[in-house]
């Protein structure tokens, strides 16, 4: 009879070669970058140390540090032979002990430098996706309470002879201000901005002072009813936050796109971040006369690259619902871009009539000799 203690020896040899199976197929599957990864993959980081283009530097010294390990391990059998045939036991057991420092010794830092390595990629992609989950947050919020489509409703209402309604309504919210701080990640992670990339930090940043921006110009929308606001001045107030949202809505539409590298959640990100700067993007195209100039004819630039993105988006979630069709095990993960995309389809035709609109009337004003250029200030737009 076999004995009892074989065979717990023998299953839990099979549990280590088992698990060390487990360990080189997910680092395989890590390492082929041609393969599609799952969500639970896209969130390891021992997927996203791989092909994360926010930890390339830290990947290429692991990297480094791998390969002055096979040269070790290659030179090492050539140094032993060399270190057993050298005559005499004296200068034998010199030889041996200098080649076990002088390899042992960059043996040991490599392996350091690997440790070291892996833990700041996880730091840094930690910092990336506290970035990612803020801004993402903080459009989405923006998008469901439909931000944009409640100042461009009061654009204009006064001149209707709603003024004094308007302000009665609005002379309850005349003592806000607003304290909260609404960029915790920011104000306290700003510093780690420094280890990303250059377009990263722009985006980023650029997202957060247009925010700020247009806190600002609400707080000064806000007191404009106590101060007896005239429609036009409350007017100007409104276009001057619209100008904000949408620059701010286009930063953070960018950073996302740089930060989320997982695309059935960057796809979804981006329509919904999109839903809301078009909306401001048709307003800016549908009010030419008061915006005009450079930063009208700047802002009118952005149309082919919305209609470049639409076809991007609509090709990705097309190919993304594909190949979920082809495997059924595989969760369908494209459904919400999918329906948030039929939503963004219809803003675009607005925001391309919209456009179409305001390209034609400065066409007519042109020829008609009542458009004149003028060279307004041009900062963010």
């Amino acid at each position: 009879m076999p004995n009892k203690s074989d065979s717990q020896t023998k299953t839990r040899w099979q549990f280590y070669v088992s698990t060390i199976r487990r360990h080189l197929a997910t680092l395989r599957r890590a390492l082929d970058h041609k393969t599609d990864v799952t969500r639970l993959e896209a969130e390891s980081t021992i997927f996203r140390f791989f092909r994360s283009r926010h930890v390339a530097d830290l990947r290429m010294i692991c990297m480094l540090a791998v390969f002055f390990i096979f040269f070790l391990i290659i030179i090492s059998p050539f140094l032993i032979w060399l270190a057993v045939s050298v005559p005499g036991e004296i200068y034998r057991l010199e030889l041996t002990k200098f080649l076990l420092s002088y390899i042992g010794t960059p043996f040991t830092a490599c392996v350091a430098i690997i440790a070291w390595a892996y833990l700041r990629a996880s730091s840094r992609l930690g910092i990336v996706d506290l970035f990612a989950c803020e801004i993402s947050t903080l459009c989405r919020v923006g998008t469901i309470v439909d931000v944009a489509t409640q100042y461009v409703g009061q654009y204009g209402k006064a001149a209707d002879g709603t003024a004094v309604a308007m302000r009665r309504r609005e002379k309850a919210s005349t003592n806000f201000v607003s304290e909260e701080n609404y960029f915790p990640v920011f104000a306290s992670n700003s510093k780690d901005l420094q280890v990303l990339e250059a377009e990263v930090v722009i985006d980023i940043t650029a997202f957060y002072t247009y925010m700020k921006a247009t806190r600002d110009t609400l707080r000064k929308l806000s007191s404009s009813a106590a101060t007896g606001f005239q429609p036009c001045e409350r007017d100007a107030i409104l276009e001057t936050l619209m100008k904000m949202l949408f620059l701010g809505f286009e930063s953070g539409r960018k950073a996302v796109q740089n930060l989320i590298e997982y695309e059935p959640v960057k796809t979804d990100v981006t329509i919904i971040i999109l839903l809301t700067e078009l909306k401001c993007f048709s307003f800016l195209m549908e009010h030419e006369e008061s915006i005009k100039g450079a930063v009208y004819e700047r802002i009118k630039l952005r149309r082919s690259d919305y209609n470049d993105l639409m076809k991007a988006l609509e090709r990705k979630v097309a190919l993304g619902l594909a190949k979920c069709k082809t495997d059924p095990k595989r969760p369908n993960e494209w459904e919400k871009a999918e329906i948030a995309l039929r939503a963004l389809k219809e803003v675009y035709k607005k925001a391309l009539a919209a456009a179409n609109q305001g390209s034609s009337e400065s066409i007519h004003k042109a020829m008609s000799g009542k458009n004149h250029p003028s060279l307004e200030t041009v900062e963010g737009a």
